[in-house]
């Protein structure tokens, strides 16, 4: 039992240290590149990765990003599967365009990266 234990913990620690490994997604943070209009069916972000993940590009660790639509309200949230292992925190932003469902509107914007969802910040 006790080796099958240490076994266990062993391979559990050599995951996180697997070059290109990933783990779960977690919600990243994103500001405006460019000004959004009523009409607009899409919106040009620029991301910001919560986790370190020491400066590695977002393309192919980001999630289809979730947009809900409501009457007031717009809210985008944009997960990245984090990079495992020892990272260095370097903060790059990432260009990200996102398609809506519909026009904009006069609805407001809201990250929902931040909890509760928030207007997005300047980051």
């Amino acid at each position: 039992m006790k080796i099958r234990i240490a076994l266990a913990i062993g391979l559990l620690a050599s995951c996180s240290l697997v070059p290109g490994a990933l783990g779960d997604p977690v919600p990243a943070r994103w500001a405006l590149a460019a000004p959004a209009g009523a009409a607009d069916t899409q919106l040009s972000l620029t991301v910001y990765e919560v986790p370190c993940s020491s400066g590695a590009p977002i393309e192919g660790r980001t999630e289809e990003p979730r947009v809900e639509m409501g009457a007031t309200t717009v809210t985008v949230t944009i997960r990245i599967r984090q990079r495992l292992g020892t990272q260095t925190c370097p903060l790059h932003p990432w260009p990200l365009t996102v398609l809506l469902p519909e026009p904009l509107g006069n609805r407001q914007l809201l990250d929902g990266g931040r909890v509760p969802p928030a207007p997005p910040e300047r980051l």
